[in-house]
């Protein structure tokens, strides 16, 4: 039996994922927002992440986080959404 990660705690910067992961997260429940900074955008990931985000909120509301701001021309590329509740 593999032993289980630990979840991390509240307040936590999730940080750099494992090897192949295409984003890091970090996480600020004080303001309940999840910023998701890219570490690959060369198959337009982001933008397509961000279209999906909006149409969700668009059709589906409550299906998803909610879209709150994106910086696809920075390096790297960042969304913040709602974190879950």
């Amino acid at each position: 039996m593999t032993p289980k990660a630990p979840e991390p705690g509240p307040g936590a910067d999730v940080g750099h994922g494992p090897a192949g992961s295409t984003h890091d997260l970090s996480i600020d429940p004080g303001r309940g927002v999840v910023t998701k900074r890219f570490r690959s955008w060369a198959r337009n990931e982001p933008a397509r992440e961000w279209t999906a985000l909006c149409l969700l909120a668009g059709s589906a509301p409550g299906l998803a986080a909610q879209p709150l701001s994106a910086d696809l021309d920075s390096h790297p590329p960042a969304i913040t959404m709602s974190a879950a509740r």
